[in-house]
């Protein structure tokens, strides 16, 4: 993990400098519920991480803090930070979690 390249979309950037957003975190998640798929994910918030009992990799980029869970794993040590719009509402997301070796 500590050759992971992290690439933030340009949307993505424009949505944490509109923001003014400092730091962002990539947490692992698994989905629990009965209409969850059971597979692991990431959950990406503005923010320090919210979890006390995880720990992070700490990565700066373009001048931000990304804390990124050290449980994530990533497909050819790549982390892309992107932002999807949905009707009115925005969020970020970090794409090409490598799930053969989350599982």
């Amino acid at each position: 993990m500590i050759n992971l390249k992290i690439k933030i979309t340009e949307d993505a950037f424009e949505f944490l400098k509109d923001k003014r957003a400092k730091e962002i975190t990539i947490d692992y998640i698994t989905s629990k519920q009965c209409c969850g798929s059971g597979l692991p994910s990431s959950e990406t918030y503005i923010g320090i991480p919210r979890r006390s009992d995880r720990d992070y990799f700490i990565f700066l980029n373009n001048g931000i803090k990304i804390n990124i869970d050290k449980s994530l794993k990533f497909k050819d040590d790549l982390c892309i930070i992107d932002l999807v719009k949905l009707l009115f509402t925005k969020s970020l997301v970090s794409n090409f979690l490598d799930y053969d070796k989350l599982i």
